[in-house]
């Protein structure tokens, strides 16, 4: 048995697999399609930009820098792509490459809870952690 995790993509209306790639070791805690043909995967010290051509999955891992690398949930939606960590912040990326930093909450930003607003680019994400306890 392999210590790497595999990614597959399939077209779910048609049973048809596209592309499989093994992963790494981290375990993927969540994933959103940027494009069509463009997803993330992100989870601890994890974030993988893919690509889908010709049956085959491409990747490049992102680069944290100085930034915490324990990912819980990304949203894509096209150049924009957001994901929330184990601090709180919430990173906006372009490529591989954090570009900016949020840092709004006091606990993980670690569910499938960031969404992107299509007609004015705002982001509504949430943590365990609320004002009103």
């Amino acid at each position: 048995m392999s210590a790497y995790h595999v990614l597959a993509v399939y077209d779910a209306n048609n049973a048809i697999l596209l592309a499989i790639s093994n992963t790494d070791r981290a375990n993927i805690l969540d994933i959103a399609f940027r494009e069509e043909n463009v997803l993330i995967t992100v989870g601890v010290k994890h974030y993988m930009l893919w690509k889908i051509s010709n049956k085959c999955l491409t990747s490049r891992k992102g680069i944290f820098g100085e930034h915490s690398d324990i990912l819980g949930c990304v949203a894509a939606q096209r150049e924009l792509v957001l994901t929330g960590n184990k601090n709180g912040e919430l990173y906006n990326w372009k490529g591989i490459v954090i570009s900016s930093v949020i840092k709004n909450h006091r606990e993980p930003i670690d569910l499938s809870l960031i969404h992107i607003c299509r007609c004015r680019r705002y982001a509504v994400c949430r943590s365990r952690w609320s004002p009103y306890h």
